[in-house]
C-alpha cells in the first residue's frame, strides 16, 4: 500500500485537502491522512474531506507530545511530529509499504512513479534546495541562506516499511524530541537542518535529484517550465510532479513568496497559471471558513519569543521554509 500523509493546523486545512485532492487524482490507489493540531468549529463537516483520512494528533497518543507541546511553537511541532506520526502509520494495520510526507502547501501534479520506484531500493528519500549553484547577486535567498535552513527541503520525504527506515525514524525522533527549534545561532533549524547531518550517517538514504520533483522559488533559476501535449515539464524532458508554494500569500497573489525577492511573475509569466490552481483549489476547499476560524492556534507562552525571532528571519534575512 502506498500512502502520503501531511501535518497541519486546523486554518490550513483547506491547504491540506487541496494538496490530498491532487496527490489521489495523480496516485488514485493511494491513501492520503491529515493530521491536525487542536480542535476544528464543531459545525465543520469532516465527511467533506473524504476519501482522505482525517486525523487530530492529539488523539494518537505519542508519548512524547505533551513535553514537545509545551516546549515548541506550532511551526516547530508540526515538524517535530514528522518521524512520530510517520512511525505511527508504517506500524498501523494499513500494511503501508512506502510512505511520504507533503507540506500542506504543495499541490501534485503527476505519478510518483520514480519516487515509489527508488524506495524499492532505498529506505529513504529526500530532495535538494537546489541542483545548481545560485549567483551572488544580491537577492534572496542566496547560498548562505540555503546551508543555514538546510540543504535539503524537508517539506517532502519518501520512506519504505524497513529495518533501515526504522533506525532513521528513531534517530530523527531523538533529535527532534529536543532541538527541533528555529534557533539559527545555534545551528539549528527545525526538523529540515538534520536531514544535513542524516545523509552521513544512513547510506540508505537516498538524494532525489528529479527537477519535477519540489519545483519551488528557490529553484526557479534551474528549471524551467513548459506545458508540452498536456502536461507540465521542467526542463523539458522531466514531468512537473509536485510543485511547493512556500511562503505564498493566497490574498497577495502578485507576490510570488514572502520569503524571496529575486523573482516575479514577469521573470517566470509561465508559472501564474500554476498559482492560480493553487488559490482556485485552497478557496474551494474552505469549508465552514476554516482559513478565517482561528488565526492562530494557541501556543504555550515560553514560545512565543521563538516565534517572534523566526518572523524576523523570514522578514528581514531572506531565510526560508
Amino acid at each position: 500500500m502506498i500512502a502520503a500523509f501531511t501535518i497541519c493546523t486546523p486554518s490550513y486545512l483547506p491547504y491540506a485537502k487541496a494538496l490530498g485532492d491532487s496527490f489521489r487524482e495523480h496516485n488514485p490507489d493511494s491513501l492520503f491522512y491529515i493530521f491536525y493540531l487542536g480542535d476544528i468549529p464543531s459545525t465543520t463537516d469532516i465527511v467533506f474531506f473524504q476519501p482522505h483520512i482525517l486525523l487530530k494528533i492529539e488523539d494518537l497518543n505519542i508519548t512524547a507530545f505533551a513535553e514537545m507541546r509545551g516546549r515548541y511553537n506550532n511551526f516547530e511541532l508540526c515538524c517535530a511530529l514528522k518521524p512520530f506520526i510517520s512511525e505511527f502509520l508504517l506500524l498501523s494495520e494499513n500494511k503501508i509499504d512506502k510512505l511520504f510526507y507533503f507540506d500542506s502547501d504543495i499541490l501534485v501534479f503527476d505519478a510518483l512513479t520514480g519516487a515509489i520506484d527508488l524506495l524499492n531500493s532505498h529506505a529513504v528519500l529526500i530532495t535538494p534546495h537546489l541542483l545548481q549553484p545560485i549567483k551572488d547577486d544580491g537577492f534572496f535567498p542566496k547560498e548562505e541562506s540555503i546551508m543555514q535552513a538546510g540543504l535539503y527541503n524537508a517539506g517532502f520525504f519518501g520512506i519504505n516499511n524497513s529495518k533501515d527506515s526504522f533506525s532513521f525514524l528513531s534517530w530523527w525522533k531523538e533529535k527532534l524530541f529536543t532541538k527541533c527549534y528555529v534557533k539559527l545561532h545555534e545551528g539549528l533549524f527545525v526538523d529540515q537542518i538534520w536531514l544535513t547531518a542524516a545523509t552521513q550517517y544512513f547510506q540508505e538514504i537516498f538524494v532525489f535529484k528529479n527537477p519535477g520533483y519540489n519545483f519551488a522559488y528557490w529553484n526557479f533559476q534551474e528549471r524551467n517550465l513548459s506545458y508540452l501535449n498536456g502536461k507540465y515539464m521542467v526542463n523539458t524532458n522531466h514531468p512537473l510532479v509536485f510543485m511547493h508554494f512556500s511562503g505564498f500569500d493566497l490574498h497577495k497573489p502578485e507576490m510570488i513568496s514572502k520569503h524571496q525577492n529575486r523573482f516575479t511573475f514577469q521573470d517566470v509569466p509561465e508559472t501564474r497559471k500554476l498559482f492560480q490552481k493553487y488559490i482556485d483549489d485552497v478557496l474551494r476547499n474552505n469549508t465552514d471558513n476554516l482559513m478565517y476560524s482561528e488565526k492562530h492556534l494557541s501556543e504555550p507562552e515560553n514560545t512565543k519569543r521563538k516565534k517572534k525571532w523566526f518572523g524576523f528571519l523570514f522578514d528581514k534575512k531572506g531565510v526560508f521554509l
